[in-house]
Order: structure tokens, then sequence, then C-alpha cells
């Protein structure tokens, strides 16, 4: 059977046992034109936060390789391309360790490559012991399946959805993997999974945002003062701008709603709007003034 007749199958049997699985909130449509999206370069500090209840902050960028971490302490090493598998998964008990042959860049840009092929061999150590002396190697046909629009609890999106079979390298279907890839993010905002025996199983993102502490220590001083002022002196709705010395990062302090805290103390709510490259992501905090005239986050 040819790749276009075992993709084509691959899909209806995911369609059929998705539609089954995903939550009425989650609704995959067809979606608009759209231009050609480049490859993410990430900044550290973004975030993305999934169902599953793991969230994945950028912890370093390293030419196309970024290193993540999620709160639970767990560190990878993955390709700015998150359809490949990790480099590497490090926890407490065990690492994972993957090496691709093929075209890191395969697929991208989205929209003006329709399909890719790719291998994998993996290697696991737990406890310090290698589980097996042979990798497990398996073999990805990737394809880009056009437009969806795509709503999920974080919001609605305009996605490419990519669709991955990954077969053993000896021992046919294992799997098929969908992402759904929003540019305005930078990252898949749902991802359902296939396997052979077993229910479909699916993430969708909760929230994206941006972590202040990875920046510089005199980039978060700066930016804390613009913070500080905005919540003085800004009335509802007026915002103050601040910039990265790098560039790469612009933020908008936004306070929205003043409110009485519990003590009658004078309370805002506010957003912090990050612009990286051509996505944007806002954090939505509250913070009270104490009665010495500091700022404290309560939400």
């Amino acid at each position: 059977m040819d790749y276009g007749k075992r993709m084509l199958m691959a899909i209806f049997a995911l369609v059929a046992v998705g539609c089954q699985t995903l939550p009425e909130h989650v609704t995959v449509v067809p979606g608009p034109r759209m231009a050609a999206a480049p490859l993410p370069g990430y900044v550290p500090g973004e975030f993305f936060e999934f169902s599953n209840g793991v969230r994945y902050t950028v912890a370093a960028v390293e030419g196309k390789r970024v290193r993540w971490r999620s709160d639970s302490g767990t560190r990878y090493r993955r390709h700015a391309n998150f359809v490949l598998p990790d480099i590497e998964r490090r926890s407490e008990t065990s690492i994972t360790r993957t090496t691709v042959s093929g075209d890191p860049g395969v697929l991208w840009p989205l929209g003006s490559v329709e399909k890719g092929y790719f291998r994998s061999a993996s290697l696991f150590t737990r406890g310090g012991e290698v589980q097996s002396i042979n990798p497990v190697e398996r073999d990805w046909y990737c394809r880009v399946e056009g437009t969806r629009k795509v709503a999920v609890r974080a919001g609605r999106f305009d996605t490419y959805a990519i669709e991955c079979r990954r077969d053993a390298r000896f021992g046919g279907w294992r799997g098929t993997r969908t992402f759904y890839y929003a540019p305005a993010v930078g990252y898949y905002v749902l991802r359902v999974d296939r396997r052979p025996g077993r229910a479909a199983s699916y993430r969708e993102l909760v929230r994206h945002g941006f972590r202040s502490g990875y920046l510089p220590r005199a980039e978060r001083r700066a930016l804390r003062a613009v913070l500080l002022q905005a919540l003085d002196a800004n009335p509802d709705g007026q915002a103050s701008a601040w910039r990265a010395s790098s560039g790469r990062v612009a933020v908008r302090v936004l306070p929205t709603r003043s409110y009485a805290g519990e003590r009658g103390e004078r309370c805002r709510e506010y957003q912090s709007i990050y612009r990286i490259e051509a996505r944007q992501h806002r954090n939505v905090r509250q913070m009270c003034k104490q009665p010495d005239g500091a700022w404290k986050r309560v939400g």
C-alpha cells in the first residue's frame, strides 16, 4: 500500500476515534488560507500549559535547539521543530535520548512543504542502567493537511494541521499523531494521538504566557519599574510600554480593573501583553497595595 493510501486510512481512523474523544468545547473545522509559517524562534521565558497538567517553559535557546523545563523539574532538549521527538528527556529517574536521521527543518515553512520523512532511534536509561542495547527505531511519515480553525480552552486559533504516522522500523504502524500549530502562539494548541488497541488521547492548550523571571536582572528591574508606575498612575485602560534591550521582547502593561481588597486596600487587575516576533502572550495578574506602600501580587 503506498504512502498516500496509508495516510488517508490513518486520517479517517483518527477522525472517527478523535470525534469520540475530544470534549464538546474543543472544535476543529476547516480553516482559512494562511501565509506560509516559518519555524518559530523561541525566547527564554515563554511557556505553554496543557490539559495534561504540564507547563513547559523555554529555559534556553541554542541555535535551532531549545531547552525546556516542566514545573515538575523534567528537562528537555528539543528541536525548534516540535514535530521531531525530544533529543533528550531527563527526569529524576530516567533519561531518554533520541537521534533523528533527516532534515531537522522537515515540513517548514508550513504551507510551502507538503510532506516529509525522518527516522528516529531512541535509547532509554532508568536508574543509571540502559534498558536496551539496541535503540528503538521508528519511521515517521508527516504531511501538512491544510488549515483548521481550532477552539480550545486557551482560545480560538487559525492553525496548520500536521499529520504524522509513526511506524516501527520492522513492525508496521505504531501510531498517528496530529498537531494543530497556531502561528499566533508559536506552538501547537492541540495534539491528538492514536495508537493500536487504545482510545485516542489528546492534549489542548490551556494557557500560554511569558515568565519575566527569565529576563536578565537589570531588565527585570526596568520592567517592574514600568509595572509599578502603571499601577500607581495609569487609569484603567491606559497602557505603559517597555522593550527589552535585545528588541525581541516588547511588553504593554495594561491596568484593566481597580477594586477594593478585603481590608479596603487599593487593588488592581492588569494584563502584561508580551509580543515576541509575530506572536503574542498575555498574562493576567492582580496586585494590592500594602500599608507600607508596596504592591503585592494576590492573583
